[in-house]
């Protein structure tokens, strides 16, 4: 996972230094051609400066609706201390969960080379809640109860999109996005349940909100012009989500419930307008 994360943070220091560069001026003046050579040389300039004209009414940002679903990997296994016994180890059952998200961003034009263009801009996402399942061992002797909580995650991302244009195909491209930022996760009805009739379930933890460093990475294919102007863009993200706690609400617990390092899997679509 540290790994990822590296990999994550070097990707999006290399590309603000790409969208940082300068692109060198294609005008030349040449004083000293005679009246023909000017003529000619202007006449060539013409659709150039056309071009330029025309560029400088497109938009410079533009929002992108996104769409898609995710499988997350969340909960771990642990032991938690009590005071004056052994400890229950709580198990997971089910730790990967899969739901919708949806996301919103709203990005700036910057460079544009010949083959590649660079935006950057904030990049909102909502990934649906995921339930955690698992088996509670009493004093790490007696499985006797099962618990469940929820998880629900909305990353926010600094994020910058790279635009690898075709060069036999100008309405297909190959995009590229990364982000870092902070996550707002939210823990939520933590709940014990009873293997057998006549077990009470303890009373340790509750769920809280806590927000935790989020990285993005991700590949897609565009399409231009797919709804109008509109293009449309679909491809895979993945999500580095963090870690959290859930809150002790019982003295006698002398550790933290842990959700485990969480990261999820994702295919979406983008449109923007």
């Amino acid at each position: 996972m540290k790994l990822k994360i590296k990999f994550c943070f070097y990707l999006f220091l290399i590309l603000i230094g790409l969208s940082e560069a300068s692109i060198a001026s294609n005008l030349i003046n040449h004083p000293n051609l005679n009246l023909s050579e000017k003529t000619t040389e202007s006449t060539k300039n013409i659709p150039h400066f056309s071009s330029l004209k025309d560029k400088s009414k497109s938009k410079n940002y533009y929002l992108s609706l996104q769409l898609g679903g995710f499988i997350g990997h969340q909960g771990t296994n642990q032991v938690i201390e009590i005071n004056g016994t052994r400890g229950d180890y709580f198990s997971i059952s089910r730790q990967n969960n899969s739901n919708a998200l949806v996301g919103l961003g709203y990005y700036f034009n910057t460079k544009e080379l010949e083959y590649v263009s660079f935006t950057y801009g904030l990049n909102a996402f909502y990934l649906a809640r995921s339930k955690i399942i698992g088996t509670v061992t009493q004093e790490q002797l007696f499985t006797n109860l099962s618990y469940n909580y929820f998880i629900t995650n909305w990353p926010i991302y600094f994020a910058i999109k790279t635009l690898v244009k075709n060069r036999n195909n100008n309405n297909h491209n190959l995009t590229l996005d990364i982000g870092i930022g902070p996550n707002i996760i939210r823990t939520s009805k933590f709940n014990e349940q009873p293997l057998l009739g006549s077990i009470i379930p303890d009373s340790i933890v509750a769920g809280q909100t806590t927000t935790n460093f989020t990285a993005m990475a991700g590949i897609g294919y565009r399409v231009n012009h797919f709804f109008g102007p509109a293009p449309l863009e679909c491809g895979y993200r993945f999500f580095y989500l963090g870690q959290t706690n859930l809150r002790n609400i019982n003295t006698q617990i002398m550790n933290h419930f842990s959700t485990g390092q969480s990261y999820a899997n994702a295919l979406l679509c983008t449109l923007t307008i």
